[in-house]
């Protein structure tokens, strides 16, 4: 079986650099959903690459609701 069109594996050297790199940007602001589009990969493999790099996820945005009184 041959012919499936695979994105290359990111190993070694590489993988920790990128994964360094993703959590800067992470850290720095960037939303995961933004870096996926920009480096072409799954959301849940640039999020495992954010936490390998030592970036800590943020908490989903949107609305809280207010405690009832």
């Amino acid at each position: 079986m041959s012919g499936s069109p695979t994105t290359p594996r990111l190993r070694g050297q590489l993988r920790e650099d990128t994964a360094r790199d993703l959590a800067r940007r992470y850290d720095g602001g960037e939303s995961l959903r933004a870096l996926v589009a920009e480096f072409g990969r799954s959301y849940g493999f640039v999020r495992t690459l954010v936490i390998e790099g030592g970036g800590r996820l943020r908490t989903r945005g949107g609305a809280h609701p207010k405690p009832r009184s």
